[in-house]
C-alpha cells in the first residue's frame, strides 16, 4: 500500500497472472525477489532447507514439491538430492 501498488488492477493482474507478480510490469524487481510462488522457487532451496532442518528432527518431515515443467530428469536430480541429503522423506509433488 505504501508504494501505492495495491488497487484493483492489481488485484486483477494477480488473479490473471495465477498469484504470480513476476510478469506484471510495474512492480519492481527488488519486490519480484521477495514475493514468488511456489512453483518460482527452485526445489533445490526446499531441499536444501529441509536437510539443514532433519538433523534436529526425529522422525521425518513433510516437504511439499512444486516443479514446474517436471520431466524424469528433474525429478531425478531432485530426488536424488534429498536422498544424499539425508531427507527420510517427502510428502507430495505438485507438477
Amino acid at each position: 500500500k505504501e508504494r501505492g501498488l495495491w488497487d484493483t488492477v492489481m488485484v486483477n493482474d494477480l488473479k490473471h497472472f495465477e498469484g504470480s507478480v513476476q510478469k506484471i510490469a510495474r512492480i519492481p524487481e527488488e519486490l519480484k525477489a521477495i514475493f514468488a510462488t511456489a512453483f518460482e522457487v527452485e526445489p533445490r532451496w526446499i531441499v536444501d532447507a529441509a536437510s539443514r532442518r532433519q538433523k534436529w528432527i526425529d522422525q521425518a518431515q513433510s516437504l511439499n514439491l512444486y516443479i514446474s515443467g517436471a520431466n524424469g530428469k528433474k525429478l531425478d536430480i531432485t530426488y536424488k538430492m534429498a536422498w544424499l541429503r539425508g531427507l527420510k522423506t517427502t510428502y507430495y509433488l505438485r507438477a
